[in-house]
């Protein structure tokens, strides 16, 4: 049975002075206006003003937290005596005051999160696998996206037109074989990936027999020849794919009914909702900040065009009269249905 946090620090056991002592490593200086941050979409807001302590009307400064960390419910921040040195403290479900937080402390959390990009950043140009276009776009953007894209999230093993045995690493370079490691940049995030049908066989709706819908097929997220990624799309548009995972594409609507036949075309059956994206792990991206979505958008639209198979096939980019990268060798590679 869990225990209240009662009585005095000496009493309380040692992780939870730990877990205090990290949330106020983590905390931007409470005594420090200016510094106050909004913790999702990463824009500067002042501080409220503060007042002498205990006047009428006095505001405390705002606590800038970070998400799975401290609980702003469970805080409560006193203010110190007036006359004192102006720091706060921080209480925890009533328990005995945390030393005080100076304000140089926050300043430097901040620095550290710059330093913390900065680096992202650098690492993100080191990593790159194709030539990235700069004109008109912000450097530290493209950057940070390359590291979110190819460091982290990794999206060309969804978004790689390449097949076996290579998959998305150059013939000879593929680290799986024990060699070193390069991309291949002429299947690079040009779509076409097949991940079979979204549920199998028995899960489903009744009536719907041995249909399961079409396949699920990795989209081509290079910028067309408006340079706006994912096939010419705006950033509020991508933006709204990562927060709600909405196929803007409408390539497999949610079966109306199955007689006489699955209706309508291209249909996946119920429960399964056609209208998101079905393999896109965008209820993990949908917590990203903002200006990391902005980052990696910045970065694809900055990466060459494919323009992937023919026309004729969804998954076909149109990128005008520029050169793209491996059109030709990216148009020969199978590809299924785009969904």
């Amino acid at each position: 049975m869990p225990h209240a946090i009662t009585g005095s620090a000496r009493k309380r056991p040692l992780f939870i002075n730990l877990i205090g002592t990290t949330a106020l490593a983590l905390a931007v200086s409470l005594a420090t206006p200016g510094l106050a941050q909004d913790n999702r979409a990463g824009d500067p807001t002042p501080a409220p003003p503060e007042g002498p302590a205990g006047a009428a009307g006095a505001t405390i400064p705002r606590l800038v937290t970070f998400s799975g960390i401290v609980d702003p419910q469970m805080m409560q921040l006193n203010q110190s005596p007036a006359g004192s040195t102006g720091k706060a403290r921080l209480r925890l479900n009533g328990a005995a005051d945390f030393l005080p937080l100076p304000g140089a402390a926050g300043r430097q959390a901040q620095d550290n999160h710059r330093d913390t990009d900065a680096s992202r950043i650098k690492v993100g140009f080191k990593i790159a696998p194709v030539p990235l276009n700069l004109d008109g776009k912000d450097p530290d953007l493209v950057g940070l996206g390359s590291y979110w894209v190819n460091a982290v999230s990794d999206c060309n093993f969804c978004h790689t037109a390449g097949g076996p045995p290579n998959y998305n690493f150059a013939a000879g370079f593929n680290p799986y074989f024990a060699q070193p490691k390069k991309t291949d940049p002429t299947t690079y995030l040009a779509g076409g990936t097949d991940f079979g049908p979204a549920l199998p066989l028995g899960f489903y709706e009744p009536g719907y027999g041995n249909y399961v819908g079409p396949d699920i097929i990795s989209r081509n997220p290079t910028p067309d020849k408006t340079g706006m990624p994912e096939g010419g799309h705006t950033f509020e548009q991508f933006k709204q794919i990562f927060r709600t995972g909405v196929d803007l594409d409408h390539l497999h609507p949610t079966c109306i009914t199955p007689f006489p036949v699955p209706t309508p075309a291209n249909c996946i059956p119920p429960p399964v909702d056609g209208s998101l994206l079905q393999v896109m792990p965008w209820p993990n991206f949908q917590d990203m900040t903002d200006h990391d979505i902005r980052a990696i958008y910045e970065y694809l639209s900055a990466i060459p065009c494919i323009a992937g198979p023919p026309s004729h096939s969804p998954l076909h980019n149109d990128c005008g009269d520029d050169q793209a990268v491996g059109a030709d060798d990216v148009s020969e590679a199978p590809h299924g249905t785009r969904r």
